[in-house]
């Protein structure tokens, strides 16, 4: 089996110092129970890296290619135009994975030859403009094609909206990673911490389903738990969302949301401490004017001065 592992954590209250720690915890306890992990999926899509089996398209279209150049060579010109458009169809579908721009061009330059001798010339140009787009310096010359073709061939330039290769996804969803890597499943991941305890919440996804959220603070647990837990579909796993169990501040720092502690009447709300701290400013003012020497040297300004310097 193998199984990929998106571990996140929130930028604040200090789990993200912490997350090669969580990383390395979870990937351990997936490969005790004899997982192969990959540890950063989502990099690898986003390189271009995918299971062997993704790759087969290749294959098809090239033959394709090949059907559609050989149907030219004998004058099917309908054959040949139909298997060219295929093979283009298929590279189209697969346009973000590297490699795919030379063969798509390849083939988009003999979709058009054959268009044109089709006198198809606006759709002829489209292909080539298409194929200079992919590869600038694509070739046609007078020793593949009758001079007329080539003639007209050199007279395209690329298509006005640029290369035809979009690039790769820099963030690639959940259902992309299982799919571009060929994986088995997924396992989404998000820490957070407090008091110095990680606490996981983690769900498995695979390609159309995702299990319950699971919250825990061991990673063994976690991992024991979640392989446990049923993948179906129509769940949506927001492990960024799950309650926290081990970082009852984390709803704060998360989202401002009020905890248990808010819910009770703050303490300077309370009216009966009012009247107490009233009743005894009235009882000190009382004290202080019965109490006040009557010396006429005394200065109260004097006085003020001389309390806050033997306060410091």
């Amino acid at each position: 089996m193998t199984v990929a592992v998106l571990v996140s954590a929130p930028p604040s209250g200090g789990a993200q110092a912490r997350l090669g720690e969580a990383r390395a915890a979870i990937v351990r306890a997936e490969r005790a129970r004899g997982a192969e992990v990959l540890e950063d999926p989502a990099a690898l899509v986003a390189e271009g890296w995918t299971a062997e089996k993704n790759l087969g398209f290749f294959g098809q279209a090239a033959q394709l290619v090949s059907d559609g150049r050989r149907a030219l060579a004998r004058v099917e010109l309908d054959k040949a135009e139909a298997l060219l458009a295929q093979a283009e169809s298929v590279y189209g579908a697969e346009s973000a994975r590297p490699g795919v721009a030379a063969e798509w061009a390849l083939a988009a330059t003999w979709h058009g030859v054959v268009l044109f001798e089709l006198k198809r010339r606006d759709e002829a140009n489209r292909a080539w403009a298409r194929a200079k787009s992919l590869v600038p310096d694509e070739p046609l010359t007078e020793a593949m094609v009758r001079p007329e073709v080539a003639k007209a061939f050199a007279a395209v330039g690329p298509s006005a909206r640029g290369s035809q290769e979009p690039s790769a996804l820099p963030t690639p969803t959940a259902a992309e990673i299982v799919r571009r890597l060929g994986l088995d499943e997924l396992v989404r991941v998000a820490i957070a911490i407090d008091a110095g305890t990680l606490t996981y919440a983690a769900a498995r996804l695979g390609d159309g389903c995702a299990s319950d959220v699971i919250v825990a603070t061991n990673a063994e647990e976690l991992v024991r738990r979640v392989n446990a837990a049923t993948c179906r579909s129509g769940v949506v796993a927001n492990v960024e969302g799950a309650e926290p169990i081990a970082h009852p501040r984390a709803a704060v720092v998360q989202g401002g949301a009020r905890g248990a502690s808010d819910h009770r009447t703050a303490v300077w709300r309370k009216p009966w401490l009012w009247a107490g701290v009233v009743g005894a400013i009235g009882v000190g003012v009382v004290l202080g004017v019965t109490l006040w020497p009557r010396q006429a040297s005394y200065s109260a300004g004097l006085d003020y001065h001389a309390f806050a310097l033997e306060g410091r």
